[in-house]
């Protein structure tokens, strides 16, 4: 029999044994969620009832587990995670994967995996710190993956450590800057054509910006929208989980629609005349729906045309109406089901507050002149 036990945040396996020395034994699972921790004691507890297993031993694992290339389980992995994540995700953790692969032999097996194998790749001294914590969170849901399935008798990249975030405050933008990326998409249209005359094909994404703006989506929420998903009349857009989407959160929600959001989809209904319930609600000029990597692209381009803050990304939209729904005055809670962030910490951390904003307060509160 075993138990659990917390310690210092950290979940080990209690095993006893009235004829042992000592009578009880403990295992480090060196996982923090309940869950995880009682999913591994079972699977301990199986294998010291087949006898491959003894926490007593100075190597616990009699029986080594069976040798799978890292190539398979990397393969083996994406299938796994294609039943609950995005192919652009699925895409990412691909990249990310077989770059880490190629710095080891391919006859290299998951069980030869040494946590200087993974440490040599987090901390390349030839990238960003950003970059590091990317490639340290890919590598942690892998290669703790492969834990649950057995291929590791230990897990390499406990003996990592994670990568720390530098704190640098997000940029957001304010409805005057997003009114100068709109300018900025007309300006480039109006004075661009190409060979054949065309003008380019960019009122997708003056409404993606508009859209994102003043409803808070996400990149993958926004080009999935559907016209079923949009309710003009109650004003509201459900994002919901299909077949070929599904939240970050796997939660759906309701986003009120006002303002300016509401009024840009009053505009392209209009634009469009009839429109199918199945179609996408962004579409470029032949009716196709928009690539998440093309939305991206072409909003970075626009940003730097516009000489905006360089760090700014289609994601930036998002935090932008966190910060201005905070800084009118709306609660922290509201914001959070609004945007649907599945922890309220995230939610604070885009409440921005400006210094002019807080310099106010405080004028208020305690000049008394």
């Amino acid at each position: 029999m075993a138990n659990l036990r917390k310690i210092d945040g950290s979940y080990y396996a209690y095993f006893y044994d009235p004829n042992g020395s000592p009578k009880r034994k403990s295992h480090p699972l060196r996982v923090h969620m309940k869950s995880t921790a009682e999913d591994k004691l079972k699977r301990l507890e199986k294998a010291h009832a087949e006898g491959r297993f003894d926490p007593w031993r100075e190597d616990p694992w009699i029986e080594k587990t069976d040798q799978v290339l890292i190539q398979d389980a990397i393969d083996q992995f994406l299938d796994y995670k294609k039943k609950t994540v995005q192919p652009t995700t699925i895409d990412t953790y691909r990249q990310q994967l077989e770059a880490w692969a190629k710095q080891m032999p391919m006859t290299y097996h998951v069980l030869d995996v040494q946590p200087r194998d993974a440490r040599n790749y987090v901390y390349d001294s030839d990238i960003a710190n950003a970059t590091r914590r990317k490639r340290y969170r890919h590598l942690d849901v892998f290669l703790g993956w492969c834990d649950g399935e057995e291929y590791l008798d230990e897990n390499p990249i406990d003996r990592v450590q994670k990568p720390r975030k530098e704190e640098r405050e997000t940029p957001v933008l304010d409805p005057s800057d997003v009114e100068k990326l709109l300018d900025k998409i007309d300006e480039h249209r109006a004075t661009t054509t190409d060979a054949t005359g065309r003008r380019p094909d960019v009122q997708w994404l003056k409404d993606a910006i508009v859209i994102a703006m003043y409803t808070g989506l996400r990149r993958g929420e926004l080009v999935s929208l559907k016209w079923a998903d949009v309710d003009l009349d109650s004003k509201r857009i459900s994002v919901r989980n299909r077949g070929d989407f599904r939240t970050k959160t796997g939660d759906e929600r309701s986003v009120p629609l006002r303002g300016k959001a509401l009024d840009q989809l009053r505009e392209i209904k209009s634009r469009r005349g009839e429109v199918q319930q199945t179609k996408p609600v962004l579409a470029d000029q032949k009716g196709d729906p928009i690539r998440p990597d093309r939305a991206t692209k072409r909003f970075k381009e626009f940003v730097r045309m516009a000489n905006l803050d360089e760090r700014i990304c289609l994601h930036s939209l998002r935090h932008s109406c966190v910060s201005l729904l905070s800084r009118r005055g709306v609660s922290t809670r509201i914001i959070q089901k609004i945007v649907g962030h599945s922890s309220i910490t995230t939610t604070e951390r885009y409440s921005h507050i400006r210094v002019d904003e807080a310099a106010d307060a405080m004028e208020d509160a305690f000049d008394t002149r």
